[in-house]
This record gives structure tokens, sequence and C-alpha cells, in this order.
């Protein structure tokens, strides 16, 4: 179902701020796929769900944990993983 929620996102446009098929932005993105796919809901900000859960080493990924990296000095970026390598995010 990740990659059903991924493919109906497709293709919309990356907005900082955005929670919409206008714009998106990551974490708006993964706080709807997290919703929509596990009923769960995460915090609005990639820092805040950053705190959420527990870091775990990169040779432990399965489908559906988050994976966040810098993009910037001052910015971060948040995925969802799928599996050999490859995550879904808003781009």
């Amino acid at each position: 179902e990740l990659v059903a929620f991924y493919n109906d996102w497709y293709g919309v446009k990356y907005k900082y701020g955005g929670d919409s098929k206008n714009g998106i932005d990551c974490s708006s993105f993964i706080q709807k796929a997290y919703e929509y796919n596990f009923d769960i809901v995460l915090p609005r900000t990639t820092d805040s769900q950053a705190m959420e859960g527990i870091q775990i080493d990169k040779s432990q990924l399965e489908m559906g944990d988050l994976v966040f990296f810098k993009t910037s000095s001052s910015s971060n970026h948040v995925g969802i993983y799928l599996e050999n390598g490859k995550f879904m995010h808003a781009s």
C-alpha cells in the first residue's frame, strides 16, 4: 500500500510548508502516509518526527521505517524506507 500511496502523490511539487496536492513538503508527506497506511498520527515537522521511535542502524531498516538525513547545514529531510535501498519522499 505504500507504493500505491506514493503513486497517488507522484508528481506533486515540493513546497516548503505545503500539505496538499498543490504542493507538499517532506514531513507533511510522511505524516499523511503514516496516517493513511498505518493509522499512526505523527508530528508535523521533520525534527519532531525524528524524536518519535528509536534510532536503528542502516542495516536494520525494514519497509515503513523513517529515514532522516541532512540536505544542508540547516535543513533535514525525511522519507519512508521501502526495500533494496529505496525510499519514498517528497522532493
